[in-house]
């Protein structure tokens, strides 16, 4: 609770395609520029000098962007290979997107999707040749299929309430339920386009085990074709939860609260 009553710290990630992270880190000593290396990435860092970070050449050409390094766990446990296929749901501003796009060096067809057009506009904006946006919802419309996917649904959010201040007044627990049937609809959808042997990453930004477990669980119970990989293989173990899927609590290491679960298509 105190945690979530803080400002809270505002991460960046360097985009290894534009820049080095040695080269970004000398940019900002040169600027003078207060920062602290994640423990998670070194790919990612903190800064107090948000502001005029924002403003920097830094940011406008592109050599780092904002992101917590969560979010990079979400990505490392996906660990995405070149020649694959890859998939991103619900990508929409493009934070993960981007990243996945990094660790293959830009080489890989990356199919994004997102129900919103705004946000898929705003995303355009930011994305190499390699990537393609589709507008779909993805509880219900066909989708390309593919080799490696990452489902980031729709949450209740309460694993980012010091971002997201509105929702400490707006979720009600019935919102719970409701997330449910789309989050599961989602799953239930996406997974029929996975290829065989293929990887799927089921993501929130929220703490609520209804919601992050519980449709897994449920997903599994239905689906015998599917297993879970333990996170533990991609993941340092502080950050895996008794049921050997990715947890992340707010406050630990100033990260979001997140979960993520891989699972394998046999």
């Amino acid at each position: 609770l105190n945690y979530n009553n803080l400002e809270p710290k505002i991460w960046f990630r360097v985009n290894t395609l534009k820049s080095s992270i040695e080269e970004v880190y000398s940019m900002l000593n040169q600027k003078k520029m207060h920062f602290k290396i994640s423990d998670v990435s070194e790919t990612f860092f903190y800064s107090k000098s948000v502001q005029e970070l924002l403003k920097s050449n830094i940011m406008r050409n592109g050599f780092i962007s904002v992101q917590n390094p969560a979010n990079g766990l979400v990505v490392k446990l996906l660990n995405p290979q070149q020649n694959k296929i890859i998939f991103d749901g619900c990508a929409a501003p493009g934070g993960k997107t981007n990243h996945i796009n990094e660790l293959t060096k830009g080489k890989n067809q990356i199919y994004s999707y997102d129900i919103d057009n705004k946000r898929i506009a705003l995303m355009l904006n930011n994305l190499s040749n390699n990537i393609r946006c589709y507008r779909a919802d993805l509880s219900r419309d066909p989708i390309k299929n593919y080799d490696v996917g990452l489902i980031d649904v729709p949450c209740t959010g309460t694993g980012v309430l010091s971002k997201r201040v509105d929702i400490k007044w707006r979720r009600k627990i019935e919102d719970i339920s409701e997330m449910n049937k789309i989050q599961l609809s989602i799953m239930k959808n996406v997974s029929k386009y996975l290829n065989n042997k293929g990887v799927l990453v089921y993501s929130t930004c929220s703490i609520e085990e209804e919601e992050n477990w519980g449709i897994v669980n449920n997903f599994l119970n239905f689906n015998d074709e599917f297993q879970l990989d333990r996170a533990d293989k991609f993941v340092p173990t502080e950050y895996v939860d008794e049921n050997g899927c990715l947890s992340t609590f707010p406050s630990y290491k100033d990260l979001d609260g997140i979960f993520a679960a891989r699972l394998i298509k046999k």
